[in-house]
């Protein structure tokens, strides 16, 4: 027989996993539209073919096109293709300038990944507390909403933080190992690391207690105590 503490929390899991999939599919298309392809009109007086073009690049007689925001490192690549004492290599410089800009514009805001990957892992979390719910309910017909609404209440917020911090340790290559001191500029892996030290603080504060008595040693009363034991 049903009670009410669970139709109120079939009605919650429905609606919260309607919610955070709408919202998850409409700024995932906010995401591809700054993801998309960025073009420039180019005129190709010299009609240069390219060789060896990059996956996210292609070119037609009259334009130029990127599947990326183009970087400095990008545009050198770019620039590359086309040879120096070529006719119209300077046309195809300026012109690389402007797709570089526009491409630029539609880089997507740090902010909008994070949200993604945050919902994404909630909707993850979502499906398995559903299905939890009705294995519980209607399979082992053991379900008991007292002591695990915790579980429930609780897991998709540890999911969105477990997603946050999972995107901060990859990006700054602590997850991967493979730590770029450069291009992270100190700021990621600091972020990084403060993250581990939350999940372990009490290890962190346990380490930071066998520093503290390589520094300053131990108090009298304490290696009073230490000799006694």
């Amino acid at each position: 027989m049903r009670s009410k503490a669970q139709n109120r929390l079939a009605i919650l899991l429905i609606t919260i996993t309607l919610l955070v999939s709408s919202v998850f599919l409409y700024l995932f298309q906010v995401f591809n539209d700054f993801d998309s392809v960025t073009s420039l009109h180019w005129e190709n007086k010299s009609d240069y073919k390219f060789k060896n073009t990059p996956s996210w690049f292609t070119y037609h007689s009259d334009s130029l096109f990127v599947r990326r925001a183009i970087q400095d490192e990008d545009k050198s690549v770019l620039l590359a293709l086309y040879q120096k004492d070529s006719l119209g290599y300077d046309n195809y410089n300026r012109a690389l300038d402007r797709l570089q800009f526009e491409s630029l514009k539609k880089t997507s805001p740090a902010w909008l990944l994070f949200l993604l990957c945050a919902l994404a892992t909630c909707m993850g979390v979502m499906t398995q507390s559903l299905w939890a719910f009705v294995r519980h309910y209607s399979y082992r017909e053991n379900l008991d909403v007292e002591q695990w609404w915790p579980w429930y209440w609780l897991r998709p917020f540890i999911g969105i933080l477990a997603s946050i911090m999972f995107v901060l340790l990859y990006q700054s290559g602590i997850y991967s190992g493979n730590v770029n001191y450069q291009s992270n500029s100190g700021s990621l892996l600091l972020i990084g690391l403060n993250v581990l030290i939350g999940i372990g603080l009490n290890d962190f504060i346990q380490r930071l207690r066998v520093i503290s008595k390589a520094v300053f040693g131990e108090t009298k009363l304490k290696k009073e105590r230490n000799q006694k034991k």
